[in-house]
């Protein structure tokens, strides 16, 4: 007997199973305790003490005994792998699996095996860790839903305590989706008992949302269970034999359900031709368009998010886009159509090309419908149209008032019902034309461009931020054109300080980004800290992702850059008047010929090519408007005209930014006469204070300013209690802003939760409210001249007071780095140095008052380590050099302090391409023979050695560097090793030591391309999951590529090069593919050249080039081959040595490395395997 629910389930194709792993014991998988045992019994071979835990196993939960197994979980890892491999016995014994996938398309499971992937290859398999697929869920036909991950990738399985807090949080993609399914679908469970508190909270939760009316969920069990609780009924079996005739009698209703619905449709048409009728069980989702007129030019319109919010609890698909001629041309295959316009003078609004109100007739709305046949069009209109006729009309009408209380009535009577005679007051044209089709209780799927695609959107741009902007739509309108119609040439949008430039550019550029403008995403640069050429340049650079790239203008030049963005340049005025501004004009030029420039601005910035907009001061009407909109009282009629003459226009000139600041101080029904009175006295005296020394007299002076602005800032500062003045100041130290989140974790941490001074959201909010702050995206900022004002209001602070606020922002950016650690260990590296590059000026400014405070100096030294070498990742570091040269007197008195330094700088310059230089002074402070003196159980001490190590490596000494290493593996095992191992030919070495790392490295990949083992999809899948900004990485991985002849020219003067040795593989891999003999030479002899310093790879270049020469039989290739096999053999370099005698002797053996017999016996792999014993044990 089969359960209705399941019945109803399978017709509506809305059945899930869910399998444990009970489900694969049959084929010899253990279950979860099994599992645990099989690794207490692999671990105990070489520790016996662990042993024991097979007894505390009976007595603890199971994920207890997996936290004491913790420290070996790189062991456990491999045995996990060895455990799940699939075996070809498997193959015969799938069956049930197989018949699964006849019952259900959508499958999931917390099981690690491949089994339903061999019996259901059309499956599509989603990891927990696939947003994308995740994401995507509802379009995918059938599916493998892994939650707790596949054995594809151990480490990313959920095995241990912090990998289920991780997972199972409401945040979580993968959760977020598993509730959706549960609320929505019918659940079968097999081979799984429930006990999984994770899962079943899961359930419990959503049980009780619904109050125990949700749909029932069904579990297979051969035991008495009360599950009712989670909404699960059970289904008995008297024994597991009986499950695969359970599945029979499963695919057979299904089988007799598809034969009768393919009958009663046929029936169905047969008796009425004239109706169509689309069953609830369709396999494809209801295609609904939402078009919204909302004109630039009109300051009353509709929001997709108020509109779509009433269809969100059914099973549909909604798109959204604005009413414009272009997307009723583009229409296709959507089965209803609803506008939201205006009517006026017997016409619908429309959004013309440059977004502007255009009026159209419905005869011509047709006319511009690019699809032929739909359901029906329902027309929303602000006033009632039933004067009208419509005979001409061809498509099928329902017209309707638009009433925000009533539209969820209409579409439940629409989508839910299918009954138009519920629309009472609709008028409807060509009725009988009208098809119906219902929709299941469900979760809508809705796109909008705006949520869909925030990512390529300026964090400093915040809808939420705009969502109150009101008038000047005169301006708006004409910036979008200008804006639309840029061609190589740059807008400028000048006005005087706070009337508005910063806010109508972004609600400008908000505006077009809705509505799909700008696919390449809109980039947003404040100039205001920007004091020369060099960091203009840095920040054009990295709007374009091109950190640190040498030669910005050719790379640009190369690869025909041109992106469909817009870049803001905020504040340009700042820049107009610095010594190297015709270097700035210059770029700025060049860059307008691959993207759309627009500048604010308090100056025209004289250009020839400058499209100009003068942003006009507000009227009186306008500024008394948004003082209404701000102030929480009301103004008495009578009061108005004084407010408006006296106080805005004399007093606050008008100027939106200085009135937003005095009104939201005010009390409420404060006398104006009165408010007039305390503003004139408060001005005067600011104005006596010598507040000008603010401004920077060699550009601000220059500059036409708002002193208005500056007195309502004071007198907003004035009112702030001790703690929002702390807070406000403070923020003046974090130029990239900061992220609202940490600050509250920051705050609630143990060294200052109970601190009596301590910053709390309180004072966040009051400044946000007070408009001091601005809160984008979740980032806390000052606006810029805004920071100007904290900032001289911070320096002219006592000694005392400056070191306490100097500490405190130290203290910040020391938890935030902990932050990006804990990031980076816990999900990808990408993402962490995503949000390590988002904070990167924080970082650098806070070397300028690290020196500053009373602290631990041996910390403070760790942290500019720490910052050094996450910042080079993300090509940061030649900002870095300055900051640390003005720092080593400071820490002279530092055992190794300024010594540190000092070797920090070399190694910037030497990775910067300062070679012979740095590295000679590296040889005279830190020679081979003083490696022994350092005491490396001293921090300091070890990151010292580390960086020493890193540069003699470059330079050919690996022999030397690894052999340390290993001697030393008490106090460096932290030191990847892989790279070193690789360069001598260790490979086996090399394995063992891999077996011991969590992710995946460039020599990685470099070690299995040359044992033959390497999957070019492995690591192009390697290359895409790079940080975008990790240009050396991305380079380097690509140069694999080349080697493996898997890469293209097009591709390859994409990269980006930074430094000489990213410049020689990136001149290697295009000599590879040049087909002219003579550039090809030239692209060689480069990549050589660029190469000199990092050894292993200048030898390897010489092999390439030698063997390319002797392709060519070319006279030289005796001179090169010979002069890199001597030094590959002087540098113990083994896989190269057996390279260069393949070459040299015409052959092609396989590399063995017991064959390649060098002076020196020292045992490699032995030391090595000490080194993984101890990585085991430290949890690395």
């Amino acid at each position: 007997m089969i359960h209705s629910g399941i019945k109803e389930a399978m017709e509506k194709d809305r059945l899930v199973f869910f399998i444990g792993s009970g489900f694969s014991r049959s084929l010899g998988f253990p279950n979860w305790r099994e599992m645990i045992i099989e690794f207490i019994n692999e671990l105990s071979v070489d520790e016996p003490e662990l042993e024991e835990y097979k007894i505390v196993l009976k007595h603890i939960s199971e994920i207890e005994v997996l936290e004491k197994l913790y420290p070996y979980r790189a062991r456990l890892y491999k045995i996990m792998d060895k455990i799940f491999q699939l075996k070809e016995h498997h193959k015969e014994k799938i069956q049930l699996h197989k018949k699964i996938g006849e019952i259900a398309t959508k499958i999931i499971t917390t099981n690690y095996d491949k089994l339903f992937e061999l019996a259901l290859p059309d499956y599509k398999k989603i990891d927990n860790n696939n947003i994308f697929g995740i994401g995507n869920l509802e379009d995918i036909e059938k599916y493998i839903f892994k939650i707790h991950g596949c054995i594809d990738n151990p480490q990313t399985c959920v095995l241990f305590k912090s990998d289920y807090e991780e997972l199972y949080v409401p945040e979580n993609p993968a959760i977020n989706r598993l509730n959706s399914i549960i609320t929505d679908y019918t659940i079968v469970f097999i081979g799984f008992s429930l006990t999984d508190e994770h899962v079943r909270d899961q359930f419990e939760r959503i049980n009780k949302m619904f109050d125990g009316l949700a749909r029932n969920h069904f579990i297979i069990t051969t035991e008495e269970t009360n599950l009712t609780k989670y909404n699960v009924k059970q289904i008995k079996l008297t024994e597991w034999s009986q499950l695969n005739k359970w599945f029979d009698s499963l695919i057979e209703v299904k089988r007799t359900y598809q034969e009768t619905s393919i009958a009663q449709r046929e029936v169905l048409i047969e008796v009425n031709p004239n109706i169509e009728v689309v069953q609830s069980s369709k396999k494809y989702l209801t295609k609904i368009l939402i078009l919204i007129a909302s004109p630039l030019d009109r300051e009353i319109s509709y929001d997709f998010g108020n509109i779509a919010k009433y269809f969100s609890k059914y099973d549909v698909k909604i798109d959204c886009l604005y009413l414009t001629e272009e997307t009723l041309h583009s229409l296709e295959d959507y089965d209803y159509l609803f506008i939201f316009s205006f009517y006026i003078n017997k016409k619908i609004v429309i959004e013309d090309q440059m977004h502007k109100s255009k009026l159209i007739s419905l005869e011509t709305l047709e006319q511009h419908l690019g699809q032929e046949f739909i359901n029906c069009i329902f027309l929303f209109l602000d006033k009632d149209i039933t004067d009208q006729s419509y005979e001409e009309l061809n498509y099928p009408w329902t017209i309707l008032n638009y009433n925000e209380v009533e539209i969820s009535n209409f579409v439940f009577s629409i989508v839910k019902k299918n009954n138009l005679n519920l629309l009472k007051s609709s008028m409807f044209i060509n009725k009988e034309k009208i098809i119906l089709l219902e929709a299941e209780k469900g979760n809508a799927i809705i796109t909008i461009r705006e949520d869909e695609e925030k990512k390529i959107l300026a964090s400093q741009i915040d809808p939420k931020r705009l969502s109150s902007f009101i008038g000047r739509t005169t301006d708006i309108v004409d910036i979008t054109r200008k804006i639309i119609e840029l061609n190589n040439q740059i807008l400028t949008i000048k006005g005087s300080g706070g009337i508005g430039k910063t806010t109508i550019v972004k609600k400008v550029a908000y505006e077009l980004f809705k509505r799909s403008y700008f696919s390449n995403g809109i980039k947003f640069v404040d100039c205001e800290p920007i004091k020369d050429y060099e960091s203009f340049a840095s920040k054009i650079s990295s709007c374009f992702d091109l950190d640190n790239v040498v030669n910005f203008r050719d790379h640009i030049s190369l690869n025909d850059f041109s992106l469909d963005m817009l870049l803001i340049l905020d504040n340009f005025e700042v820049l107009v008047y610095l010594s190297d501004y015709e270097q700035i004009k210059d770029l700025v030029s060049f860059i307008c010929d691959y993207v759309k420039v627009t500048i604010t601005s308090r100056e025209w910035i004289g250009l020839e090519y400058e499209e100009q907009h003068e942003l006009r001061a507000l009227t009186s009407e306008e500024s008394l408007k948004i003082f209404k909109n701000n102030y929480n009282s009301k103004i008495d009629s009578s009061d108005e005209k004084y407010l408006k003459n006296e106080i805005l226009d004399k007093l606050l000139n008008n100027n939106p930014l200085a009135i937003k600041l005095i009104t939201k101080n005010l009390p409420k029904n404060i006398d104006v006469k009165i408010l007039y009175q305390e503003l004139s006295d408060d001005f005067f005296y600011f104005t006596n204070s010598g507040y000008f020394d603010i401004y920077d007299n060699n550009v601000d002076d220059k500059i036409e300013r708002s002193e208005s602005l500056y007195h309502s800032i004071n007198y907003s500062y004035e009112r702030l209690n001790s703690k929002e003045k702390l807070t406000f100041e403070l923020l003046s130290l974090f130029p990239d802003g900061i992220s609202m989140e940490l600050f509250k974790q920051f705050f609630e941490s143990k060294e200052f939760k109970y601190e009596l001074n301590k910053i709390t959201n309180k004072e966040i909010t009051s400044l946000e409210n007070k408009s001091l702050i601005e809160i984008n995206s979740g980032l806390i900022e000052l606006q810029s001249i805004i920071g100007k004002f904290a900032s001289h209001q911070l320096i002219n602070r006592t000694a005392e007071e400056l070191s306490k606020y100097y500490k405190r922002a130290y203290q910040f950016n020391d938890f935030n780095l902990e932050m990006y650690s804990n990031v980076k260990k816990k999900y990808h590296r990408s993402k962490a140095l995503g949000i390590l590059d988002s904070s990167a000026e924080n970082y650098l400014l806070s070397l300028s008052y690290i020196d500053k405070f009373e602290g631990d100096k041996s910390e403070k030294i760790l942290y500019i380590s720490y910052l050094s070498s996450n910042l080079s990742i993300i090509e940061q570091s030649p900002k870095f050099t300055n900051k640390l040269n003005d720092l080593i007197g400071y820490f002279e008195d530092l055992e190794n302090g300024s010594t540190y330094l000092k070797l920090l700088i070399c190694n910037i310059n030497y990775f910067s391409g300062h070679f012979d230089e740095s590295f000679s002074t590296i040889k005279k402070i830190f020679p081979i023979s003083d490696w022994d003196k350092y005491d490396l159980r001293k921090t300091l001490n070890r990151s010292l050695i580390s960086n020493v190590l890193n540069t003699y490596e470059m330079e050919g000494f690996e022999i030397q560097t690894t052999q340390f290493v290993l001697e030393n593996l008490e106090f460096l095992y932290e030191r990847n090793i892989l790279s070193d191992l690789f360069k001598l030919g260790e490979f086996q070495a090399c394995i063992e030591a891999m077996s011991s790392l969590t992710q995946e490295s460039f020599f990685t990949f470099e070690i299995k391309y040359n044992l033959d083992q390497l999957d070019p999809k492995e690591l192009i899948k390697y290359i895409e999951n790079i940080y975008k900004k990790e240009f050396i990485n991305i380079v380097q991985s690509n140069y694999i590529l080349s080697k493996m002849k898997k890469n293209n020219k097009k591709n390859i003067n994409q990269l980006v090069v930074t430094n000489a040795y990213t410049h020689g593989l990136k001149n290697l891999m295009l000599a590879f593919i040049e087909e002219n003999d003579e550039k090809a030479n030239n692209l060689y002899l480069k990549a050589i050249s660029n190469l000199k310093h990092i050894k292993y790879y200048y030898l390897e270049a010489i092999y390439f080039y030698s063997d390319y020469l002797k392709s060519k039989n070319s006279a030289d290739y005796e001179k090169w081959v010979n002069q890199g096999f001597e030094e590959v053999k002087e540098h113990n370099y083994k896989y190269l040595i057996h390279q260069y005698k393949n070459l040299m002797n015409d052959t092609s053996q396989i590399y063995v490395e017991s064959d390649i017999l060098l002076n020196s016996e020292y045992d490699y792999l032995s030391k090595v395997r000490q080194y993984i014993k101890k990585r085991d044990k430290e949890y690395i």
